[in-house]
């Protein structure tokens, strides 16, 4: 239990961050400058992205489907999904919330004896939006979360403050038919001052359903304002307002294209089939799929060409064909479902190489390469419909032959600042 930060002074290292991203975007652009093949996609840049795969109806806002992502790069390696379903959304949601300041909303159950005032006390943003809740009993004050995930990690954050010191409790509960208690309990000690509390806890195996709870002092009114939820984080991230699903705060929060693990994908038919070298950086946010293999990006035939993926044990995974088998390289540490990670993988010439974040660099001996396809997959395995990746995509660079380690690192920059990492 801690408090962290207020949202204003959040907003300018976050807009900093994203200022400089575009100081970097030249260096990026500059990577492709002397007609090297490969693709560069950004999510955050709308003017590259339309609600259809003929590039007639542009993405204007949040939440919109993505039927054609054009690439940055210059080579003209677009990628595109013609069928309608089985188009990415672009997003920036973090709170996975419905109502993130509006407590008087059915979206709470409240308990019989418990009232809430809306727009009452001056919140921490300095608005009028802070609520009042007043119980006369033992009241909850409540909200059903999701469908629960067993493994994955989740966390709750929501300001608080009372007239007078007093005691709020939250619960996980991790049985939406008979609340059990089995995610924890964590007592806030509520001071007349705004407070960030935050509640953390793993979803276990055998809960079906997640809820949070507030239980309040029974005659102490107390006033809340920005709940959050979030998976994944092991501290709250900056506060999101969420009127609806696609009504919220966008500034300050990383655009990405969200993919479901069913049938999102994307695919260009053109910029695959290198045997000369290969470099991959992206950041992503796996929500689902632990223990399934999940293809980020792959110019796959039989036996030949490349394929990144985050294999069976959530690992960064680099395969490269020789015609008769790919040779495999997997980052060491593992992957986390529900947490942002940049990605970088590179084919130099001598080796394959692997890396997760700023982490070590696995590495094994290349094979002469054969040549995938003409084109390339984002979001499945190539050709097939298996291997379809959940969760969150981030800006990517992918080029054709390796970079320099300076190169990298521009690319490993631009990459987590649009990332918010």
């Amino acid at each position: 239990m801690f408090r962290l930060p207020l949202r204003p002074p959040l907003r300018e290292p976050l807009r900093d961050a994203f200022l400089r991203a575009g100081n970097i975007s030249q260096a990026i652009r500059a990577l492709f400058a002397t007609g090297q093949q490969g693709a560069w996609y950004d999510p955050s840049d709308f003017s590259t992205l339309f609600q259809d795969s003929a590039g007639v109806t542009p993405v204007t806002a949040v939440e919109q489907p993505v039927g054609l992502m054009r690439d940055k790069s210059g080579r003209n390696n677009h990628a595109s999904q013609i069928t309608a379903a089985s188009r990415p959304v672009v997003s920036a949601r973090v709170n996975l919330l419905v109502k993130s300041e509006q407590f008087d909303d059915a979206a709470w159950v409240k308990q019989s004896g418990t009232v809430v005032t809306v727009n009452t006390t001056i919140a921490p943003d300095g608005t009028l939006t802070a609520d009042n809740v007043a119980q006369t009993g033992n009241a909850i004050f409540q909200i059903v979360l999701f469908t629960a995930t067993a493994g994955l990690f989740v966390t709750s954050s929501v300001y608080l403050r009372a007239n007078s010191a007093t005691t709020v409790t939250a619960n996980y509960n991790g049985n939406l038919a008979a609340p059990n208690n089995t995610l924890g309990t964590t007592t806030f000690n509520v001071t007349t001052a705004w407070q960030r509390f935050t509640h953390s806890k793993a979803v276990g195996a055998t809960d079906n359903g997640l809820y949070l709870l507030l239980n309040g002092t029974s005659g102490q009114d107390f006033q809340i304002w920005g709940a959050q939820f979030e998976p994944g984080a092991v501290a709250a991230t900056r506060y999101q307002r969420v009127n609806t699903a696609s009504d919220y705060d966008t500034a300050g929060s990383p655009m990405y294209d969200r993919l479901d693990g069913v049938d999102d994908s994307m695919s260009s038919a053109t910029g695959g089939g290198g045997t000369a070298g290969f470099f991959f950086c992206q950041a992503v946010k796996p929500t689902g799929g632990a223990g399934l293999v999940r293809t980020l990006w792959s110019d796959t035939g039989a036996n030949s060409g490349y394929r990144v993926q985050l294999d069976t044990l959530n690992q960064l995974s680099f395969s490269a064909g020789n015609g008769v088998a790919f040779t495999t390289i997997a980052a060491a540490t593992a992957t986390a479902v529900g947490t942002t990670h940049l990605l970088t993988v590179w084919d130099d010439g001598t080796n394959l190489n692997a890396q997760l974040g700023s982490g070590a660099v696995a590495t094994i001996a290349r094979p002469v390469v054969t040549a995938g396809t003409a084109g390339f997959t984002i979001g499945k395995d190539n050709g097939a419909a298996t291997g379809f990746f959940t969760g969150n995509m981030y800006p990517e660079v992918y080029r054709q032959t390796s970079l320099t380690a300076a190169e990298r690192a521009q690319a490993q920059a631009y990459v987590r600042s649009k990332a918010g990492l």
